[in-house]
């Protein structure tokens, strides 16, 4: 292989194996301690296994066990949690205040998408990439280790005793194979 394709390859299987660390740690973080960022009317964080990810038509905060809503009449708290399971799933709540005969609506959205399914997939296409790293070797080396074959004299590889595909015996010139004993 072409030490360009090669390098190519190597790479991906590099981000391959990032990615899919990255996916375990968010995943065990979910469960050991869930965390969001919320930045005026969004919250991102992870959560029990999910992505969590919340808009509202006021300013929000998630904390860990419920929602803050913040509107500059009133504030209230609403306890949304995703179903969890394999698919993503959303929901929404709606709270209404008349204060001064004013009413306020305050609309919270949240949406929920498992890591389960992700990290399964990519630690899949790592598993590929990898097989695919392991197989993939210059013309004239092993398949095996990549020892240099180029020139050997036998039909096993030196360095680790797999056989050297295609090879006749004796090597790339031939050789002379004795069938019993010498002549005399």
């Amino acid at each position: 292989m072409r030490p360009r394709r090669q390098r190519c390859v190597n790479l991906a299987f590099g981000a391959a194996v990032v990615l899919t660390a990255a996916l375990a740690a968010g995943l065990a973080l979910s469960y050991v301690r869930p965390s969001w960022l919320s930045v005026s009317r969004l919250s991102v964080g992870v959560v029990r296994g999910d992505v969590e990810i919340g808009w509202g038509s006021v300013p929000i905060q998630r904390t860990p066990k419920l929602w803050r809503l913040g509107h500059p009449e009133m504030t209230a708290a609403v306890i949304m949690a995703g179903p969890g399971g394999w698919k993503p799933s959303s929901s929404e709540g709606r709270l209404a205040s008349t204060t001064g005969g004013v009413t306020a609506i305050m609309t919270l959205r949240a949406t929920w998408v498992p890591i389960w399914p992700w990290l399964l997939g990519v630690a899949g296409l790592t598993g590929v990439a990898w097989s695919l790293v392991r197989r993939v070797s210059d013309p004239g080396c092993c398949t095996r280790c990549g020892y240099d074959l180029r020139g050997g004299a036998g039909s096993v590889c030196p360095e680790c005793g797999a056989p050297a595909g295609g090879r006749v015996p004796g090597g790339a010139a031939g050789g002379i194979m004795s069938h019993g004993p010498a002549p005399v």
